[in-house]
């Protein structure tokens, strides 16, 4: 995916599990993107397999647990999905899995800072240079500590 070349990359390290209390921004399961120079606004990614749920079963389990009530289709690198419209966060499925992807800003609150135009319209332009290669993704369980 594009993103401004001023931001901050950090790839997850292990494979995405549900980490209850753990913020996005610290867990090791979720690939991140920041903008160091202004306070609270990050891009998480992750994935995993959704195993023998449907595509709209997983969408409904994923907005869910992130009380998006409403969302709109959207297509992710060719790939069914959907974006909601209550939150800043778009759902997508191929090959077997799923993608989260979350545009956060302090309080999901975009006027913040009306220099910054990192709006749904912003978000919707990220979402089209996404390009998903779930052949790549590694599904192992982190082994235990010995």
């Amino acid at each position: 995916m594009s993103y401004p070349e001023a931001w901050d990359v950090r790839a997850a390290t292990e494979p995405w599990t549900i980490r209850p209390g753990v913020p996005p921004f610290l867990d090791p399961g979720i690939d991140m993107l920041s903008a160091h120079d202004i306070d609270e606004l990050f891009m998480a990614i992750y994935s995993q397999p959704i195993g023998d749920s449907t595509p709209e079963d997983w969408f409904a389990a994923q907005m869910g647990e992130r009380q998006c009530s409403t969302t709109e289709p959207i297509s992710v690198a060719g790939a069914t999905g959907r974006i909601g419209t209550d939150c800043r966060f778009a759902f997508v499925t191929t090959a077997g899995r799923g993608y989260v992807i979350q545009l956060y800003r302090l309080g999901d609150d975009f006027s913040h800072d009306p220099s910054a135009p990192y709006d749904r319209a912003w978000f919707e332009q990220v979402l089209a240079t996404v390009q998903l290669h779930p052949e790549d993704a590694v599904n192992v369980a982190p082994s235990a500590t010995p």
